[in-house]
């Protein structure tokens, strides 16, 4: 029984009828506010039964508005109890979605991309979080501050860690060094999660790295500087990460993925309401402290998807090489 039913039932009289009631004091109307109050705790428990879905999650910014929601049982009073599981990366959680260890795959949308273009039945079911239209942004580049790099051009024969090849962090860090008038020929991209790339600049295993929240302020107070906000350079308001889901799992659950999607919603205006919460949110899950967080900038939660925003991704991906052949981005989206 949950605590709200439970609370109202203890401070109800045990009674079989009204006259019983009014003799203890209480008043008919008092009475009938008490059990509709009742009632209200028991009808969603009925009507939604308790659907297991598992999702993925990496150790980033962007997913603590999901973990603040099953923390404080916003999906359970929906029906809905969501395990995480931790991923390295969009392509390996969209593995994980084809083969149904998961139901949604958290991340940026190049790995739904790249699996639609090559025939699979995928659909992004929500946007999660935008990059700004201005910088400061949480995507970035950031170099040793003694790297005597100051600039994407820069970087020609130098290493950028990325945390998955083909991905966003690698076709939208690319396009920036183009934007900058720089060459691709000789720049080397190597895979790294992105818990350890700020490490392994520090160690001179690398040039630069591309970074998310809330790397890249940590950064900031580490001895790095920040070269380019790559999404804001190249595509401002960037679609960068949401949830995507098999085809199939989608048209036979499709009231569970409503009931998702709406409570991200619900979380998204809340945490947009209640700043406090969410920077306590953010502490919580991020190595961030307190400083850092009240100087960062927290990109845009959002579930809206600009089908124009992610067609100009899908046509990137092409560009870069990430994909072969193109998408159209409204086969991708689920319309509710």
């Amino acid at each position: 029984m949950n605590r709200t039913l439970a609370k109202t039932m203890a401070v109800v009289p045990s009674c079989s009828s009204l006259d019983c009631v009014a003799r203890q004091g209480w008043s008919r109307r008092a009475v009938i506010a008490a059990l509709a109050c009742a009632l209200s705790c028991i009808v969603p428990a009925l009507t939604h039964a308790q659907q297991v879905i598992r999702i993925s999650t990496i150790p980033i910014l962007p997913t603590v508005p999901v973990k603040y929601g099953i923390e404080k049982q916003w999906f359970k009073n929906q029906g809905l109890n969501v395990e995480l599981a931790m991923t390295a990366g969009a392509r390996v959680a969209m593995q994980a979605v084809m083969t149904g260890d998961i139901q949604l795959a958290f991340g940026s949308f190049d790995a739904a991309v790249a699996l639609k273009s090559k025939g699979a039945d995928i659909v992004i079911v929500s946007g999660n979080n935008r990059a700004r239209m201005l910088p400061p942004d949480g995507g970035a580049v950031v170099v040793r501050a003694d790297s005597g790099i100051k600039r994407l051009r820069d970087l020609a024969g130098k290493t950028i860690l990325v945390n998955s090849l083909y991905n966003v962090n690698w076709i939208y860090t690319r396009e920036a060094i183009l934007k900058d008038r720089g060459s691709l020929a000789s720049v080397k991209f190597r895979e790294m999660e992105f818990p350890h790339m700020l490490s392994a600049l520090s160690a001179q295993q690398a040039d630069a790295a591309s970074t998310t929240e809330p790397f890249t302020s940590l950064s900031k107070n580490g001895g790095f500087q920040i070269i380019s906000y790559i999404y804001v350079d190249v595509q401002p308001g960037l679609n960068v990460a949401g949830w995507t889901a098999r085809g199939d799992w989608v048209r036979n659950n499709r009231d569970a993925v409503l009931r998702f999607k709406s409570v991200l919603q619900k979380l998204f205006e809340h945490l947009r309401q209640h700043p406090d919460e969410l920077r306590q949110a953010i502490l919580r899950h991020t190595q961030l402290t307190e400083k850092t967080l009240y100087e960062m900038a927290i990109d845009e939660f959002a579930t809206e998807i600009s089908i124009a925003d992610l067609q100009k991704q899908i046509d990137l991906a092409l560009k870069h090489g990430a994909i072969d052949a193109s998408v159209d981005a409204r086969a991708l989206v689920f319309r509710d």
